[in-house]
């Protein structure tokens, strides 16, 4: 499948030529038409570090009082932030977010895309030229670059849009009688606050596109990914995270998320961000560790994209 755009650069004009493969795993070509029971995922939350808070202790020498932590509970160098500071470690758990929620979000992002009913697009990148660079998906998969910023295109399958003939969420504790296979999911979210003290790294972060910079604020998620689907009945695993195909990708665990905040209030507080709601962050860590296991567990389309000269008439 083919789909185009028009480019015009000085004085030549080019077009943007998407071209869209199918493909079917082969493990996964092995359960077409099978029924698929999706198992609550598993959430967790945790630390990727020890760190000790102390910045609320105080000790007496010579009469008088001495703060054990300032501001930060450590100070380390960041790859892509900088010199930072830490702010809080675990700050789901402190701020509440709702593992439960999280859960039945992700089930019901299973299901949907078990189901062909969930569009998605990753990047992938095999090496330097066209085809071994673009985004794998659920659909054939363009943008529309009539518009600025490009929006997201999804075309028609050529096929079917999934290899299952049924997808199912099971109760908590629930047997998956009557289904083929089962999905069985679990995710771990390490997860902390951090601010730039300072930073001299070119390397963008997040959508923004910009280099962090000096007092923004981020939240640093660091996950773990671990999925079987099996056989129902007799147990065989048939794909889990570790699977290997042509096309396969390491899951989507690692997120730098700028936070919007009244600076003044986060420059005044160190803990202002234990009464600022997370779960919306949350959600977008599980989404995106979700969406990369898809190409490992059903067809997808690999779409690549070519600059094609247009000769003047």
């Amino acid at each position: 499948m083919i789909a185009a755009s028009a480019l015009a650069f000085a004085c030549a004009s080019y077009q943007i030529r998407t071209d869209s493969l199918p493909v079917v795993p082969a493990e996964v070509a092995k359960l077409q038409g099978k029924s698929v029971a999706v198992q609550p995922v598993e959430i967790s939350f945790g630390s990727s570090r020890f760190a000790i808070d102390l910045r609320d202790l105080k000790l007496t020498v010579n009469g008088q009082e001495v703060q054990l932590q300032t501001r930060f509970i450590d100070e380390f160098d960041d790859m892509t932030l900088g010199h930072v500071g830490l702010l809080d470690v675990n700050i789901f758990a402190k701020t509440k977010v709702d593992a439960a929620k999280l859960s039945e979000f992700g089930g019901d992002l299973l299901v949907n895309a078990m189901e062909g009913k969930h569009d998605y697009h990753l990047p992938f990148f095999k090496g330097l030229g066209e085809s071994n660079m673009g985004q794998l998906s659920n659909r054939p998969y363009s943008q529309d670059r009539s518009v600025n910023p490009p929006e997201d295109a999804y075309g028609a399958t050529t096929g079917p849009a999934t290899v299952y003939s049924s997808a199912v969420l099971l109760a908590p504790g629930q047997a998956p009688e009557g289904s083929d296979l089962i999905l069985k999911t679990e995710i771990s979210l390490s997860n902390e606050i951090v601010q730039v003290i300072s930073n001299t790294s070119t390397m963008t972060v997040g959508s923004s596109g910009m280099p962090a910079k000096a007092d923004d604020y981020f939240l640093s998620i660091f996950g773990s990914l671990l999925f079987t689907l099996a056989d129902a009945k007799t147990g065989q695993v048939y794909v889990t995270e570790k699977s290997k195909s042509e096309w396969s990708m390491k899951p989507v665990l690692v997120r730098n998320i700028k936070l919007p905040v009244n600076k003044g209030d986060a420059a005044a507080f160190a803990k202002y961000f234990r009464t600022v709601d997370l779960q919306p962050y949350a959600q977008e860590a599980v989404q995106a560790a979700l969406e990369s296991m898809l190409p490992l567990v059903d067809s997808f389309y690999v779409n690549t994209f070519h600059s094609v000269k247009v000769e003047k008439k």
